[in-house]
């Protein structure tokens, strides 16, 4: 199939698997590039359109558009909570995703997404929720380590590129269920695949970083492992986490573990 038939079968044929040279069908996502998600289908007039940049040209996403407008639908509203939410649990993306929600109207749109993400759904309120109350965590470091252990599997790798000494100096003792291995964004993301990492952890502030994140998700050891960035501008293109560099390294610490296996 070419693209087009790719992008026509998802839209108006609730295709839930398809391939072409650019675009791919997964269940109710569509994906550009093996792994960049465009869209998402909530219902068959409901989908969650990514309005961010692709990293290709925009000739597949042109024809996204295309199609839901010829369905009869338009991009009825931007970033509501519930598209958000849905991305987080069903596509493992963060807050700095964002999301137009095309329907024939906003009132079915939203009722269209209510109906997906509803009461009894996985989606945890806490992902919801508006509330300002602290959140309690519970360290749960040692007892993943020790399972681990006793399970006889090895550590899980993170692997940090071009993170400095002072900060995985802090970083090590704080997740100890990890091994962290250090990498030169020199050595590009050949060098992560021997090392099977469980997240890869990138300091992004460079040209040279932002494109190792790229090149990272082009590979196919590196189109479903989690990236965090290290940056102070907007996520970076194939990142899941952006962490800013202003932060103390031990403030990281839950955000890496919240997308560690």
């Amino acid at each position: 199939m070419d693209d087009r038939e790719v992008v026509r079968a998802f839209v108006a044929d609730g295709a839930r698997q398809g391939f072409g040279l650019t675009v791919n069908v997964e269940r109710d996502a569509l994906l550009l590039d093996g792994w960049w998600h465009a869209a998402f289908r909530i219902s068959p007039d409901t989908f969650m359109v990514r309005i961010d940049e692709p990293p290709s040209d925009r000739q597949a996403m042109d024809g996204l558009l295309a199609e839901l407008a010829a369905r009869g639908l338009a991009a009825v509203a931007d970033n509501l909570p519930l598209t958000i939410a849905l991305a987080y649990a069903e596509l493992s993306l963060g807050t700095g995703v964002n999301w137009a929600l095309w329907a024939t109207d906003r009132e079915a749109g939203e009722a269209a997404l209510a109906q997906r993400v509803n009461p009894d759904s996985w989606v945890q309120d806490s992902v919801l929720s508006d509330s300002s109350a602290p959140e309690q965590v519970t360290d749960l470091s040692a007892e993943l380590e020790g399972a681990r252990r006793m399970a006889g599997l090895p550590e899980s790798v993170i692997v940090a590129v071009g993170i400095d000494d002072s900060a995985m100096r802090q970083l090590r003792p704080a997740i100890p269920e990890c091994r962290f291995e250090a990498v030169p964004v020199e050595a590009g993301p050949d060098a992560c695949g021997p090392l099977h990492p469980a997240l890869v952890l990138v300091d992004a502030r460079s040209q040279a970083g932002k494109e190792f994140i790229m090149e990272f998700r082009a590979d196919a050891c590196g189109r479903f492992l989690p990236v965090v960035a290290l940056t102070g501008e907007e996520l970076p293109l194939g990142a899941d986490e952006t962490l800013s560099p202003d932060l103390e390294p031990l403030k990281w610490v839950g955000l890496i573990r919240s997308l560690l296996p």
